[in-house]
């Protein structure tokens, strides 16, 4: 099992040759037995536009681009010299679809991103790594057609991933998103399905998968329209510290009072609950969506679960998760 100061060395070795580092921020937990088996690499909230006045990854820093490629270039770089022992995903939000199309992102196709040539060796790693991406609400027509350049790799984009026994990834957007009032458990039962890894955008239409599920057309479209409703993030909010004593399970770490953490912590659950899962169950929840590092914990269910917030790459930001051994934390990726 790799230890954590060693693996971030090793990635800070590879990020030198192309003139970034890593910082660190205040985003970090150290837990008293090791929950990440293998290290995680995780790029949170991207927003790729059209290059445009209005695209909040460039925000008019021609660099921008540079330093997400280097990020992704040491990403290639490490598995290649550690393959099958390590993980790298993206949170959600990978293209941001409403920006551009304005409105229902499943009618666009994505050329308008595709082509903007700032971004060619970001999407060319993308494939090349074969990036595990999951689905957000800025980017929820990859649940109808997935980008040129993944067309062949479906099983990449998700609306959640289990990295580990003990560690699932989310966007973040499903807290806001619930079934409506008086639901039956079919509408319950399928909307916590489109969480689990199992669900495989890409390989038949939405609709049409939930359809197979034995649900009706109506819950399908309440479903897709759900989701595509959840239009824009949330401001970054200003979060307070969390001044009780720390879980169980954590040696060390800051945390903040983070809002709807039992909404996220209860997802994870019950989605560890179905036959898909296979015994997993989250003690760390990784999510993007809010644009702010964070860590915050919650115990719904008699243990503690850890919830991390990624931060993002918008506007001047630039945000790298890293996991290993026993500490997850959220790195500033700056101009050495």
């Amino acid at each position: 099992m790799p230890r954590f100061n060693d693996t971030v060395a090793a990635f800070q070795a590879l990020l030198a040759p192309r003139g970034y580092t890593l910082k660190a921020t205040d985003t970090q937990v150290v837990f008293k037995t090791p929950p990440f088996g293998t290290p995680i690499f995780a790029i949170p909230d991207v927003h790729l536009c059209d290059g445009l006045g209005g695209d909040i990854f460039l925000h008019g820093d021609p660099e921008k681009p540079k330093k997400l490629a280097a990020v992704m270039n040491a990403i290639k770089t490490y598995q290649a010299q550690h393959p099958m022992s390590s993980r790298a995903i993206q949170l959600g939000d990978w293209f941001d679809i409403w920006r551009v199309v304005g409105n229902d992102p499943r009618d666009m196709t994505y050329g308008k991103i595709q082509n903007v040539v700032a971004f060619r060796e970001i999407l060319d790693l993308d494939a090349q790594i074969g990036l595990a991406h999951t689905i957000g609400n800025h980017d929820a027509g990859f649940l109808n057609s997935l980008p040129d350049r993944r067309a062949a790799q479906p099983a990449f984009f998700r609306l959640g991933f289990w990295l580990g026994a003990n560690v699932y990834a989310l966007h973040g957007h499903q807290s806001d998103i619930e079934p409506p009032p008086n639901s039956t458990f079919d509408q319950t039962a399928v909307w916590l399905a489109t969480v689990i890894g199992k669900f495989v955008p890409g390989v038949t239409r939405f609709e049409s998968y939930v359809d197979r599920l034995g649900t009706g057309p109506g819950i399908s479209r309440w479903l897709v329209d759900s989701l595509l409703q959840a239009r824009e993030d949330p401001k970054p909010p200003a979060r307070e510290k969390d001044e009780r004593t720390l879980p169980d399970t954590v040696k060390s770490g800051r945390f903040v009072q983070r809002e709807k953490v039992n909404k996220l912590a209860g997802i994870a659950q019950r989605v560890a609950a179905l036959q898909e899962s296979n015994g997993r169950s989250a003690d760390v929840i990784i999510v993007g969506h809010s644009h702010v590092p964070g860590a915050a914990w919650t115990d719904i269910s008699g243990k503690p679960v850890v919830v991390v917030d990624a931060g993002a790459w918008a506007y001047d930001q630039a945000n790298l998760l890293l996991a290993a051994e026993d500490t997850i934390a959220v790195f500033d990726v700056q101009r050495r």
